[in-house]
């Protein structure tokens, strides 16, 4: 018995990663910044790129050292975070005297006695252009802030996702079923349920993309369910709010876990729903307890428990309103 091999086919967000600096969207400021930087004679400085991931850091990265014509050496430095990692391959590499570029992912996850090993070494190796990528500012260090050209990503526009994924339906030759009205209908609200689940991360959305096309490239309604249904997190918090916690933390924790959404999608839809809510205490405090809990995901916390306390905070909300102390 013998089974047919498919050919190797590159997947569409390597095929699509900007490979010029005119390809990358949504960052025009950056790029003539960058480009500027790096086109003028004199030092090039030691760079850190923040933000959430899939919006461009790492490919302008690259781009860098395309520009300046030098081998591009990454790590990942939550592999390894410690003081030996800086001290053995990261410095080692940096001694050659020829130029290069050495990028650090998710460097902010570097120990604090390897970022300040990390600070010697920047300065001890001038032909060597350190770019530090990562999501959380506040976990780098002064010493090490204050010797890097510090940029911070914002998400990608909607536009900016959407016309990059209409883009790629062309290119590739997708088809769409338009063949009625409603057919019609679903697709353009297929296109906009994958740009909004995107939350402003490219990769996102194109890997999202892979998962619509049918075998025979075709986008239809039917393929197009996979990407689910918009979340109900409005009524979830309403049922805290009229005192029924059970309910709401089950609804909760059915729309994340069974669905599959990740924590940032969950809380970009909890900020909109927060918009609806007519209490305006209500409201202005539940936006409050929504920045603290996404902070605490961000720096590690596990994101269900997180959800949870804020629907407990939403259940005990009109109690804080009656009775301020029990905010304490």
């Amino acid at each position: 018995m013998s089974f047919d091999v498919p050919s190797k086919t590159v997947r569409l967000v390597e095929k699509y990663r900007p490979s010029t600096w005119e390809d990358v969207v949504g960052h025009e400021d950056i790029v003539s910044s960058v480009r500027n930087i790096l086109g003028r004679h004199g030092t090039i400085p030691q760079f850190m790129f923040l933000g959430n991931p899939g919006i461009g850091k790492t490919t302008i990265a690259h781009l860098i050292g395309k520009t300046l014509g030098c081998d591009v050496i990454e790590f990942n430095a939550s592999d390894d975070r410690g003081i030996d990692f800086i001290r053995g391959d990261v410095k080692r590499l940096s001694e050659y005297s020829v130029q290069r570029v050495v990028i650090l992912d998710e460097a902010e996850k570097l120990t604090n006695d390897a970022q300040h090993a990390l600070r010697r070494t920047m300065e001890n190796t001038p032909a060597t252009i350190f770019i530090l990528i990562g999501n959380d500012e506040s976990l780098f260090i002064d010493a090490i802030k204050s010797r890097c050209a510090i940029y911070r990503f914002a998400p990608l526009p909607d536009i900016a996702v959407r016309d990059k994924i209409l883009d790629i339906i062309n290119k590739e030759g997708f088809k769409l079923d338009l063949s009625t009205e409603e057919k019609k209908e679903a697709i353009r609200k297929a296109i906009i349920v994958l740009v909004d689940r995107s939350n402003g991360d490219m990769r996102a959305a194109i890997n999202n993309l892979e998962k619509i096309i049918t075998q025979d490239g075709t986008i239809t309604p039917e393929s197009v369910v996979v990407l689910g249904q918009p979340l109900n997190i409005l009524a979830s918090i309403q049922m805290a709010l009229k005192g029924d916690f059970e309910s709401g933390r089950d609804m909760l924790e059915t729309e994340y876990i069974e669905k599959g959404f990740d924590s940032r999608l969950v809380f970009k839809d909890i900020y909109r729903s927060l918009k609806r809510i007519d209490n305006r205490t209500h409201r202005i405090r539940l936006f409050e307890k929504l920045g603290e809990i996404e902070d605490h995901v961000k720096r590690g916390s596990d994101p269900l428990i997180q959800l949870t306390c804020f629907i407990a905070f939403a259940w005990k909300m009109p109690h804080l309103v009656k009775c301020p102390v029990l905010e304490k």
